[in-house]
């Protein structure tokens, strides 16, 4: 009579269910991450703010230190996108006058800007 061998070890058997389960999660995790990255950054980058400007004495232009753009001249109001940041830097020029910077937190909301100008 020979001896009864068992197995020590049971050897699972293959399934490739889980592994395609998976997989699909993945997929979709992946997909759905993208998608709200994207929405996020449309969302920041389409969120306007409206600035009104003033300055004494008036007719001052009101310059976008970013790009240098001038904006329109003082008092007026313009619609203005929020950067990724949220502050931006404006610079008010009038001649005979000394140039005025200021910052304003656009992730605030509606701003009312105003500056005192000076002689030179």
């Amino acid at each position: 009579m020979e001896p009864l061998l068992t197995r020590s070890v049971e050897i699972p058997e293959r399934r490739g269910r889980p592994l395609l389960a998976a997989a699909a999660i993945a997929v979709l995790f992946a997909t759905g991450a993208h998608n709200y990255m994207m929405t996020a950054r449309t969302r920041s980058a389409t969120r306007t703010v409206e600035l009104s400007f003033a300055t004494s004495p008036p007719g001052a232009y009101v310059v976008r230190e970013r790009d240098g753009e001038i904006l329109c001249r003082t008092p007026c109001m313009v619609v203005h996108e929020v950067g990724r940041f949220g502050v931006t830097g404006f610079r008010f020029r009038l001649d005979g006058y000394d140039d005025r910077r200021v910052l304003v937190n656009l992730a605030g909301g509606d701003a009312h800007v105003e500056a005192v100008l000076n002689e030179r």
